[in-house]
């Protein structure tokens, strides 16, 4: 990761170490934040919260429990609306604390914007009259800048 990193690329890393039902995040994994901390590197968390096209929570991407790999993605891929929601909880710009510290702040930014997100989420509308197209630009949010202005310049 650290060689990655320091190549210029950007990692994505899901510091759970596992997937939930969608409650409150599991507690992060602080070893897998150290790349980003000897590369002196932003780093960006991200809250992820999956919806129905009614704009309610779903478990159906959850792979957890007893669940197979195969019979998560066949339910996520028969699931009609579903819906991925990405917002940015909070960046961390160089230099950065010691892993477990950073873990922690990660972890409180992201339980907070899944806390704070709200219950129902408006479902998607269709920007097309082709009945094929059932959603958005799922990377543009309007209340959420296109690019992070900190990260570019840097």
């Amino acid at each position: 990761m650290l060689e990655a990193l320091g190549a210029g690329r950007r990692l994505a890393i899901f510091p759970e170490g596992t997937t939930t039902a969608g409650g409150p995040p599991l507690p992060f994994h602080a070893a897998l934040f150290q790349s980003a901390i000897d590369a002196a590197v932003p780093v960006h968390a991200v809250a992820l919260s999956y919806h129905r096209a009614d704009g309610s929570r779903s478990e159906v991407p959850a792979y957890i429990g007893d669940i197979s790999l195969t019979d998560c993605l066949i339910a996520v891929l028969q699931t009609t609306g579903l819906v991925a929601h990405v917002s940015l909880a909070g960046s961390f710009t160089p230099p950065l604390p010691d892993r477990r510290h950073l873990a922690h702040r990660a972890h409180q930014a992201v339980a907070t914007a899944l806390a704070h997100a709200h219950d129902a989420i408006p479902a998607p509308r269709c920007r097309s009259s082709d009945p094929r197209n059932r959603g958005v630009n799922p990377f543009h949010d309007p209340e959420q800048p296109l690019r992070n202005e900190a990260a570019i310049r840097q």
